[in-house]
């Protein structure tokens, strides 16, 4: 199969998935998620203000329809800047662009997935798996219920990030510090430092697995590609994250959060089993009163789920299949440690790893719900 084959299949294929996962949304007029998703009661309402505001040629810069008025665009709530939920929302109104947002960024996440699977040296099923295994997933794909779009908008963009990483760290090529510092843009753009912050500590580890002799110029090489595209992204997104940043000061996020507070909504250790069983605790929210019929149906430890942390057996299997069977050893230790840093992040104010965290990176000290 050649190269061109290769991504006809896989656009096809991505095609399909996300045709099948959102079908609701392509055979009727429903907004993802039902009457009870947060896209419908607080999403599209944001949505319409938003566009309604933008018809009149402003910015939504103040919503007066919350308590007695609230700042809107700086406290994230219209990032308007992002071209995939600025343009269709001006030129195909507030529905149409909050139904296409999830499964426009699904096909895309498999596109960008694919490019850094190849990148690192993927065959032909394994790049196609992996790219359909990533976009696919449950987790990115249950957000809708939440109305965390912004969510779903960083996931897809995080391996074009990477792609772009990699493919400086082998040429020193700098176009590629321009992709990734689009695609980490893109990311603020959508109004989600949190995200970009596991981007960045993502890109991080796999610098640092990239080295080549010499150690030092390498490494410092490395990291001076990784240091431009977040810098030159953080500038591309500045329209949204210096006012977020500003209005934020007026919040309690202006302050350090009690470490109790930034360790809220963990993942508890134990539950990562539902990437294998996604009712082993129980289902709905995960509020430990959750009841149907005066029946508990949920007795685990996490505060709110908002997603299905689901990841499928079979593809947990082959990925622990890869992680000890592969042929490129760096390779595998560093999706391994990544693996791994993932974890323990998610697993929060469980482990006291977080606190060291907490302790040592003040950005910590602004966020929470580290599950995510």
């Amino acid at each position: 199969m050649t190269l061109k084959n290769e991504k006809t299949v896989l656009l096809i294929t991505l095609g399909i998935f996300t045709l099948l996962t959102y079908w609701p949304i392509f055979s009727s007029g429903r907004l993802p998620g039902g009457e009870m998703s947060d896209t419908v009661a607080q999403g599209y309402p944001f949505f319409s203000y938003t566009a309604s505001r933008l018809s009149q040629g402003e910015l939504p810069l103040w919503n007066p329809y919350i308590l007695c008025g609230v700042p809107f665009y700086e406290s994230f709530s219209a990032p308007v800047f992002y071209p995939l939920r600025g343009l269709p929302m001006v030129i195909f109104g507030p529905e149409a662009a909050i139904r296409f947002l999830y499964p426009i960024h699904m096909f895309m996440a498999g596109v960008f997935a694919w490019m850094f699977l190849k990148a690192l040296g993927a065959k032909r099923w394994g790049a196609l798996v992996g790219a359909v295994a990533y976009s696919a997933g449950a987790w990115a794909n249950t957000l809708f219920y939440a109305g965390h779009g912004s969510k779903v908008i960083c996931w897809a963009w995080f391996p074009l990030v990477l792609w772009a990483l990699l493919g400086y760290i082998r040429s020193r090529n700098t176009r590629y510090i321009g992709a990734g510092a689009l695609a980490l843009g893109m990311q603020g753009l959508s109004s989600h430092p949190q995200m970009m912050l596991y981007t960045a500590g993502s890109a991080l580890i796999l610098t640092l697995f990239q080295t080549r002799k010499p150690l030092g110029r390498s490494l410092g090489k490395n990291l001076g590609g990784l240091a431009a595209i977040l810098l030159l992204g953080g500038m591309t997104a500045a329209v949204q994250l210096y006012p977020g940043y500003l209005f934020s000061r007026g919040t309690s996020r202006g302050q350090d959060l009690p470490l109790e507070t930034a360790a809220s909504y963990s993942m508890p250790p134990e539950e990562t089993l539902s990437m294998l069983m996604p009712g082993a605790f129980g289902l709905r929210h995960g509020f430990p009163d959750s009841s149907a019929g005066g029946i508990p149906v949920y007795f685990g430890r996490l505060g709110l789920r908002l997603s299905s942390e689901f990841t499928g057996a079979v593809l947990f299997i082959l990925a622990l299949f890869g992680m000890f069977t592969g042929k490129h050893r760096r390779r595998r230790y560093m999706f391994a440690f990544l693996a791994l840093a993932g974890a323990l992040v998610s697993w929060g104010g469980y482990t006291p790893v977080f606190s060291f965290l907490y302790r040592v990176l003040p950005i910590f000290r602004k966020l929470r719900a580290p599950h995510m």
